[in-house]
C-alpha cells in the first residue's frame, strides 16, 4: 500500500474511533430522556405576566408544593402544618406517619412530573413536603366542614387575618400539589362518620361556586374594555365625574396604570363588547362627529369658554346682518338715484 493510501486509511480509522465517541456521548444523552413526554399539570407563571405584578403570584403566608418553600416569611404557617399533622395522628391514634408513605412512594415519580420544572429535592425531603403539604390540605378542609374538630386555640381557624389570606393562597397558579395526592391522603384519613368527598370539602372551604357551563370571560372583557377607555389620569378623571367609577384609592393617575397594566398579555376570544366597539369606532371615524368632539375638546372645555364662543357666534351675526342690511340700503338708494 502506497504512503498516501496508507495516510488515508489512517484518517478514516481516527475519523471512525472520534465518530464511535460522539455516538456513545450522543446515546447517553438520549438515553436520559424519556421516550413519552410527561404532561404537567402545575406550572410556573409566565416571565410576561409576571412583570405585570410579581406579588399577585406569589403566596402571602402559605407555600404550598416545591416552588416557594423554604422561605423564612412562611415559617409561622410552616409550624401550624406540623400542628396539624400532629393533632390528625394523635386524633386517629396513630404514632407514627409510616401508614401513609407506601402510597406516596408509588406515587412520587408522577408527582414529581406532575410539575413543569425539575423539582431539585432528593426523595426524602420530597415526599416529606408532599406528606405534610397534603395532610395539613386535607385537614383545613375537614376542620373548616366538621365544627366539633376545630381547636380552640388554632390560630388557622381563629385569626382573621389568616382565614382571610389563606383561600387566595391556596388558589395560586404555582403554590399546589397534585389533587391525587391530596384524595389519596384524604381516603387514608377519613373516618366512618364523613360522607363528604374531598372536592365537596375543599370547594366548601374556598366558597367556590358553581360556575356557569360555557366560557365566561366577564372580568377579562371588562378589564379589556376599560384598559381601551382609559390611557391616563385625565381619562380617569373623567369616569369618575360622569359616575362610570369610584376611584377609592385617591389617586387617578394610580388608577389608570391599574388598568393599563391588567390588561397586559391578555387574549381574548368571543370578546363580550365587540359590537360596542365596531359602534364606537364607526361614530368616530366620520368627520363631523371628529370635528364636533374637537371643538367641544379645544373651545367648549369650560363654561367660560362656552360664553365667549357664544358671544363671538352672536357678534358674527350681528355683523353679518349689519352688512345685509347696509347693502340693501345703499342697494335701495341707487334705485331711488
Amino acid at each position: 500500500m502506497s504512503n498516501p493510501q496508507r495516510n488515508q486509511h489512517a484518517r478514516n480509522g481516527d475519523q471512525s474511533g472520534m465518530q464511535d465517541h460522539v455516538s456513545i456521548y450522543v446515546q447517553n444523552i438520549l438515553h436520559g430522556v424519556p421516550t413519552a413526554r410527561p404532561e404537567h399539570s402545575i406550572f410556573r407563571v409566565r416571565r410576561q405576566l409576571r412583570g405585570v405584578n410579581e406579588k399577585a403570584y406569589e403566596p402571602e403566608i402559605l407555600a404550598i408544593g416545591p416552588y416557594h418553600s423554604g422561605n423564612d416569611k412562611f415559617k409561622f404557617m410552616e409550624e401550624q402544618k406540623l400542628r396539624y399533622v400532629k393533632r390528625l395522628l394523635w386524633r386517629r391514634r396513630e404514632g407514627s406517619v409510616d401508614k401513609y408513605m407506601p402510597a406516596l412512594r408509588s406515587m412520587e415519580q408522577w408527582a414529581r412530573d406532575c410539575y413543569a420544572e425539575a423539582v431539585d429535592l432528593s426523595q426524602e425531603n420530597f415526599l416529606a413536603m408532599m406528606l405534610i403539604d397534603g395532610l395539613f390540605l386535607v385537614e383545613l378542609f375537614r376542620k373548616n366542614s366538621i365544627k366539633e374538630l376545630r381547636d380552640e386555640d388554632d390560630p388557622v381557624m381563629k385569626e382573621d387575618w389568616i382565614r382571610f389570606c389563606l383561600p387566595r393562597d391556596l388558589v395560586l397558579l404555582e403554590n399546589q400539589i397534585p389533587f391525587l395526592i391530596l384524595e389519596e391522603l384524604y381516603g387514608l384519613t377519613k373516618g366512618p362518620e364523613e360522607h363528604s368527598e374531598l372536592i365537596d370539602v375543599a370547594t366548601r372551604y374556598l366558597n367556590f361556586q358553581h360556575r356557569p357551563s360555557g366560557e365566561v370571560n366577564y372580568m377579562t372583557d371588562y378589564v379589556t374594555f376599560m384598559d381601551c377607555l382609559i390611557d391616563s389620569s385625565t381619562d380617569v378623571e373623567l369616569l369618575r365625574a360622569a359616575g362610570i367609577i369610584k376611584n377609592y384609592m385617591g389617586d387617578d393617575e394610580a388608577v389608570a396604570q391599574m388598568f393599563n397594566k391588567m390588561g397586559d398579555y391578555v387574549t381574548l376570544s368571543n370578546f363580550y363588547y365587540d359590537d360596542i366597539f365596531r359602534r364606537l369606532n364607526a361614530h368616530c371615524k366620520k368627520r363631523w362627529n371628529r370635528s364636533m368632539a374637537k371643538l367641544r375638546r379645544e373651545h367648549l372645555h369650560s363654561p367660560w369658554a362656552l360664553l365667549s364662543i357664544s358671544a363671538a357666534t352672536m357678534l358674527l351675526l350681528l355683523t353679518v346682518a349689519q352688512t345685509v342690511l347696509t347693502y340693501l340700503a345703499y342697494r335701495n338708494e341707487g334705485k331711488k338715484g
